[in-house]
């Protein structure tokens, strides 16, 4: 195997873990106004940790590093959030998305379908991060934009780590980073507006 995609893959990695680290620690401090979505965060735990034993039992193994601290990561931050009750609130759209990812996830695993998982997963990750997209467009305050362009610098670093620019290998990481760049924008549509005030 081709060395380069491994070592790709492992590097994606380091940005990954400075994300969760520094979330961790920014949802730990008493004042924080950082809120993550359970709306979101719940169904990304349940694609993580399925995307990351598939492709596993696949030997897609290139760009797992970065799912399987994705899995222990969204764990880490499911724990804070949920001894932190002030953190565990839903509206209507969050709600909604997290019976859609449900009900994907559920498909999936009745019909035990590969190919349809991968594109479930795509659709779980897509429709779960909805709630947090429109939390950071609205309310910029409760996401950190040093943590999402931490995200998504891991997540373009894995697209090197894919060996064969197919669908299976391909999909996942792709929409990755397409939902962490949308989460990006979202969450520095603020800092930039706030910039072009001075300007």
């Amino acid at each position: 195997m081709n060395s380069f995609p491994m070592w790709m893959g492992l590097l994606a990695g380091v940005p990954t873990i400075m994300a969760y680290v520094r979330l961790a620690k920014i949802l730990n401090k008493p004042s924080t106004t950082i809120r993550p979505n359970l709306a979101s965060w719940l169904p990304w735990l349940a694609v993580d940790a399925s995307v990351f034993a598939a492709s596993i039992a696949q030997h897609v193994v290139t760009t797992m590093v970065v799912f399987g601290v994705f899995t222990l990561g969204t764990i880490t931050v499911l724990i804070i959030v949920i001894r932190k009750k002030a953190m565990m609130k839903f509206g209507l759209v969050d709600g909604a998305s997290l019976v859609v990812s449900g009900l994907a996830l559920v498909a999936w695993w009745l019909t035990g379908d590969a190919k349809l998982a991968l594109y479930i997963n795509v659709v779980v990750v897509v429709v779960a991060t909805i709630p947090s997209i429109i939390n950071a467009w609205d309310k910029p305050e409760t996401q950190d934009l040093r943590v999402w362009s931490y995200f998504l610098a891991g997540g373009f670093i894995n697209l090197f780590a894919v060996v064969e620019w197919d669908m299976k290998n391909g999909l996942v990481p792709v929409s990755v980073v397409v939902v962490q760049a949308a989460l990006v924008l979202a969450t520095a549509r603020d800092h930039f507006a706030s910039r072009s005030t001075y300007m």
